[in-house]
C-alpha cells in the first residue's frame, strides 16, 4: 500500500498473559483462535497498516468467572483495549454489544481507522462494524467458521437462540465491504457479494527458524504418531484411538495433546494401554517440541461432516512446518497443492487409519524424511507471515480503491 492505512482488528486478539489463564481455567481451548488472531495482526501489519486491537478475551460458558472488565494493553507493539462483559448466555452478546458502543466507537475515531476488520462471527462485532462502515471506512470480516454450529451439548433454547444469531449473523455479513475466508466455501455460502480473499492460515513466525535437520528415523525403534487439537469424536481422534490399539505387528504409541470430551476415556486407557499417552495442554513453543519429536503427525477428522466444507485445520500449516511428515483425510477444504505434501488416508474408519498408518511406517526412512523437508519448504514458502502479507496489502489496497 502506498499509504499507511488505518485499521481497527475487532476480535479475541488478547495478549499471552491473559491467554495462559484462560487456558488454566477453561474447558474449550481456544488456542488456534489466539494465534490466527495475531498472525493476522502481524501480517496486517507487515502490509503497512497501523493496526490497533479492540478484543474480547475468548472465553466459554465453562469459565468460572462471570464478569469481565475492560483494559487498556500494548503487546508486541500493538496498542489494545479488551472489552467488559457478563459471561452468561445471551448476557455476554448484548454486554459486548454495549462495551462496543461505549469502548470500541470512541478507540474507533481515536485511531482514525479506515478500515474495521471483524474477526469470527460474532453478531455483536459484526452489528457493530456495520453501524461504523461509512463510504470512507470499510467494514471487512474475516471468517473462520461457519455460523451457529451447534454441539451435541445444546439444550432446546440454546439451539433457538443460535438460529436467532445466525439470522442476524447472516444480515450483518450481506452488509460487509469484504470477506476473508478460511476456504472457498465459506465465502461462497454466507458472504458470497463482497470482495473476497481466501487465506488458509498462517505458519507461525517461530516454527520458520527451525532447523531443517532433522535425523533420519530408521522405523525400527517404537514408532510414535501425534495428534494436537480438539480430543473429540467430531475431530475423529475415536477413530485415531481404535486404529492405533488395534496395531500388534510394530511397535507403537499415539501421544495426545488438547482438550475434549475424549479426555476421561484417553486417561483411563494410558492405565491399561502402553500404547496411549496424553499430555495435556501447553503453550505452542512448548507442544511444538514434542511434537517435533513423532515419526508421524495425524489429523483425522473425517470428510462427511456437514462443517468440513468450511474447514481447514490449522494444525496443518504446523505439522508441515515441524518437518516431520503428516497424514490427514482428505478434507474439501483443503487446497489441492496442500495435499500434495502429505499422505493421505482416503478410507476414513479406524481400519482405514490403521492401514495408512502401518503403510506410512513400512516406507524407507529416507522416503520419509523427504516427504517431510519438502512439506516444510513449501508451507514455509505458501503460508508465512510474510507471505500473506503480500496479498492483505493487495487486498487492502483494492478496498480502499472502490468509492474513493
Amino acid at each position: 500500500m502506498s499509504k499507511k492505512v488505518h485499521v481497527t482488528l475487532l476480535g479475541f486478539t488478547v495478549p499471552d498473559g491473559m491467554m495462559r489463564i484462560i487456558i488454566e481455567r477453561d474447558e474449550i481451548l481456544q488456542l488456534q483462535t489466539h494465534k490466527f488472531a495475531w498472525s493476522l495482526a502481524r501480517a496486517m501489519r507487515l502490509a503497512g497498516a497501523n493496526v490497533q486491537l479492540i478484543s474480547a478475551l475468548p472465553v466459554s460458558r465453562f469459565m468460572q468467572q462471570t464478569i469481565f472488565r475492560g483494559e487498556r494493553f500494548l503487546e508486541n507493539g500493538f496498542p489494545g483495549h479488551t472489552l467488559g462483559f457478563i459471561n452468561l448466555a445471551a448476557l455476554k452478546h448484548i454486554t459486548r454489544g454495549i462495551s462496543c458502543a461505549l469502548v470500541a466507537r470512541r478507540e474507533i475515531r481515536r485511531h482514525r481507522t479506515e478500515i474495521i476488520v471483524v474477526h469470527g462471527v460474532h453478531s455483536p462485532f459484526l452489528w457493530f462494524a456495520a453501524v461504523m462502515r461509512k463510504r470512507n471506512r470499510k467494514f471487512v470480516v474475516v471468517l473462520t467458521d461457519p455460523p451457529g454450529v451447534v454441539l451435541p451439548s445444546d439444550g432446546l433454547v440454546t439451539r433457538l437462540l443460535k438460529r436467532m444469531d445466525v439470522w442476524l449473523i447472516k444480515a450483518a455479513l450481506k452488509r460487509a465491504d469484504g470477506v476473508i475466508g478460511l476456504t472457498q466455501g465459506l465465502i461462497q455460502d454466507f458472504a458470497p457479494s463482497g470482495r473476497s480473499l481466501v487465506l488458509p492460515g498462517f505458519l507461525d513466525y517461530y516454527l520458520e527458524d527451525l532447523s531443517d535437520d532433522m535425523p533420519i528415523r530408521s522405523g525400527s525403534d517404537l514408532f510414535h504418531v501425534a495428534y494436537a487439537g480438539g480430543l473429540s469424536v467430531a475431530y475423529g481422534v475415536d477413530r485415531l484411538i481404535d486404529a492405533v490399539t488395534g496395531i500388534t505387528s510394530i511397535p507403537i504409541q499415539l501421544h495426545l495433546y488438547g482438550k475434549g470430551e475424549l479426555v476421561s476415556r484417553i486417561e483411563a486407557l494410558t492405565i491399561s494401554d502402553r500404547r496411549i499417552r496424553y499430555g495435556g495442554s501447553m503453550s505452542p513453543g512448548e507442544l511444538a517440541k514434542h511434537l517435533r519429536t513423532a515419526d508421524l503427525l495425524v489429523n483425522p477428522r473425517p470428510s462427511d461432516q456437514d462443517f468440513v466444507r468450511y474447514s481447514f485445520p490449522s494444525k496443518l500449516i504446523e505439522y508441515m512446518a515441524l518437518g516431520v511428515p503428516v497424514l490427514s483425510t482428505r478434507l474439501p477444504g483443503i487446497p489441492d497443492e496442500y495435499l500434495e505434501c502429505m499422505m493421505i488416508a482416503d478410507v476414513e474408519t479406524d481400519a482405514g487409519l490403521r492401514n495408512a498408518i502401518l503403510e506410512f511406517a513400512a516406507m524407507p526412512a529416507a522416503t520419509r524424511t523427504r516427504m517431510a523437508r519438502e512439506a516444510r519448504l513449501f508451507i514455509i514458502k505458501a503460508a508465512s507471515e510474510a507471505t500473506q502479507s503480500r496479498k492483505i496489502a493487495s487486498y487492502f489496497h483494492s478496498l480502499m480503491q472502490v468509492g474513493s
